[in-house]
């Protein structure tokens, strides 16, 4: 009743590209409400972590001050000293992918989070390892490295070393809270508060309703003895209504018969294309008249909606059993992705694979978000393809 599809896992590498696609737009003023609101595009709390934001100025702007918008965010655990060398050439192709064609004129802003410290005081010998990778990064990649911060104590204190691309000593300041930064209160009223680490993002993905999941294993062993009782019609109907309304919930039975229709690979082509319409054409996943079906039963993804599907997404994958999470996963990882909520796409992605390491279209994703593979828009209007998708990875 299954279908799992062969292939191989690919290697995880440390770094992951954070891009931000059609993001809300939000505005700050100044390096010190950066390092406020880079826990809200990241999702958590970041700590002994690089994180790169590269912007692509706007007219207006001028030395010392700049208007920009966001292009890219890229975070990547600090590394040994030993190791910093290496650290310009491991991120140089994922950052290029990551900006495609805006690489040009683009500024590049380090927030470096606890950096290792000698005396009380960040590492003097780390922090000029650090800052000549970052030159050699920029230089790689044809971007001009306008700010270094740190930030220490939990996140709470932050202090610039390099700033508009001058040298600065300032003292450690605190970090402004988010009712002092209008744009991150805008996020917090948008329900984009972070969780206080990545290890909290990867236990709200990962989290399982076992009550239901063993409601929703009799269900199964029930419709394998009569599979015909699926109705493709009704399933799509259930997956469609909750993720994107909310409501209903669906029982034990539609829960069986989603999980079960989306192992079949040409319906989650089908799924992916009416949420993702820039990753699939549906009219190419489905003849014309099945794609209509599935439009009718499966509604657009919401406007304006971020993170309300996603978590239902992940709900539902936690009540159905283990060994058939694997579509509903890379459905929410594919869907994170495009959103631009790139860490909790790498945790939807790698349980996929931890569930099935054959899976081959978290395979897939998992190799896009390794590289720094732009996403396509959310709900976007999609774009012919010249290749018949049907049944794709």
């Amino acid at each position: 009743m299954t279908n799992h599809e062969p292939g191989g896992r690919s290697p995880r590498p440390q770094h992951r590209i954070h891009p931000v696609p059609d993001a809300p737009v939000v505005a700050v003023r100044g390096m010190s409400q950066v390092t406020a609101l880079v826990p809200h595009l990241l999702g958590y709390r970041p700590d002994h972590s690089l994180v790169v934001l590269a912007t692509t100025p706007e007219p207006g702007s001028r030395r010392g001050v700049t208007w920009g918008a966001v292009a890219m965010t890229m975070r990547v655990d600090l590394p040994p000293e030993p190791e910093l060398v290496n650290l310009a050439h491991s991120l140089a192709d994922p950052v290029r992918r990551g900006l495609g064609e805006r690489a040009d004129g683009a500024l590049a802003h380090a927030v470096v989070y606890d950096l290792p410290e000698t005396g009380g005081e960040p590492s003097p010998d780390y922090l000029a390892g650090l800052r000549a990778a970052l030159h050699l990064l920029c230089d790689q990649v044809g971007l001009t490295l306008h700010d270094v911060i740190l930030v220490r104590d939990g996140g709470r204190q932050h202090r610039p070393v390099l700033l508009a691309t001058e040298e600065v000593r300032p003292a450690w300041a605190p970090v402004p809270g988010a009712a002092d930064v209008p744009a991150v209160a805008d996020l917090v009223l948008q329900g984009r508060s972070p969780l206080g680490s990545r290890e909290e993002v990867a236990a709200r993905v990962r989290r399982r309703d076992e009550r239901a999941s063993a409601a929703t294993s009799l269900a199964v062993d029930i419709l394998s003895l009569a599979p015909g009782r699926l109705d493709d019609g009704v399933a799509l109907a259930g997956l469609g209504a909750w993720v994107v309304h909310g409501e209903p919930e669906p029982g034990a039975r539609e829960r069986a018969w989603i999980a079960v229709l989306l192992h079949d690979k040409t319906v989650r082509d089908a799924v992916l294309a009416r949420w993702i319409p820039d990753l699939f054409d549906l009219t190419e996943v489905l003849p014309p008249g099945e794609a209509a079906d599935l439009a009718r039963h499966v509604p657009p993804w919401p406007a304006g909606e971020r993170t309300a599907p996603v978590e239902r997404l992940l709900t539902l994958a936690g009540q159905v059993p283990l060994d058939l999470a694997a579509p509903l996963l890379t459905i929410a990882g594919f869907c994170s992705w495009a959103q631009g909520e790139g860490t909790v796409a790498v945790e939807a992605c790698a349980h996929a694979l931890e569930v099935d390491p054959d899976y081959r279209m978290a395979q897939l994703l998992d190799r896009g978000l390794a590289t720094g593979l732009r996403p396509p828009a959310l709900g976007g209007a999609g774009a012919s393809r010249g290749a018949d998708r049907r049944g794709v990875a």
